[in-house]
């Protein structure tokens, strides 16, 4: 993956910011002088992944350095989307499906009705029997609590104790946020802008471990 592949994909999901490329550096174009914007540039033998604040002085927070193009291109892509596929589909639907945690009372048939209507399968989602590559959904003696299973089987990102509303309205945003990325590095492996499935380290970064 390179700079070029990324402002293809952002641009085929409908990002809403546009971007501008020049030699080793992909950066979101402002539109307006004190606007916040990303940027990914080649420094040396190092790539830097940098958040520009302009709100009353100039401020650069750099968000991490990459050996490699790819590897800056990754987190700058997964970073862009998370944000955007969080305003511009998952609360809209989250609202719509009356799946917020000031409602009285959330439970499973909820969810699932939810996420029905998107499209999205009961593969997502884990209960008893853990599967791969789901949102895993329990209760222990600290509340009820939602967590990560990678193809491995692994577990990550376990919430800290909530009610089961709050734990539902959670799994939701989390299950609709991996069906969403898994479909676009579907589509990167199929157009060649991949070569393998992300490791676990890139969709745990994507599902909030920032």
């Amino acid at each position: 993956m390179n700079i070029y592949n990324v402002v293809e994909i952002l641009k085929s999901e409908g990002y809403n910011k546009k971007l501008m490329v020049d030699e080793g550096e992909l950066k979101e174009k402002m539109s307006y002088p004190e606007d916040e914007y990303y940027k990914i540039k080649k420094n040396k033998d190092k790539w830097c992944f940098c958040c520009i604040r302009n709100e009353r002085k100039k401020e650069i927070k750099i968000l991490g350095e990459y050996n490699t193009e790819e590897e800056a291109c990754l987190y700058f892509l997964l970073n862009r989307l998370e944000a955007y596929y969080l305003d511009k589909y998952i609360l809209l639907a989250k609202r719509k499906n009356n799946l917020t945690a000031s409602k009285d009372v959330l439970n499973e048939k909820d969810l699932e009705l939810a996420l029905n209507k998107i499209g999205i399968g009961e593969s997502y989602i884990s209960y008893i029997n853990k599967k791969y590559n789901s949102i895993y959904i329990f209760e222990d003696g600290d509340g009820w609590h939602t967590e990560y299973i990678d193809n491995l089987g692994n577990e990550y990102l376990k919430t800290i104790g909530q009610t089961k509303t709050r734990t539902i309205s959670i799994a939701f945003i989390q299950i609709y946020s991996l069906y969403l990325i898994d479909k676009v590095i579907s589509d990167c492996i199929e157009k060649g802008y991949l070569q393998k499935t992300l490791s676990v380290e890139y969709i745990l970064y994507f599902l909030g471990s920032k």
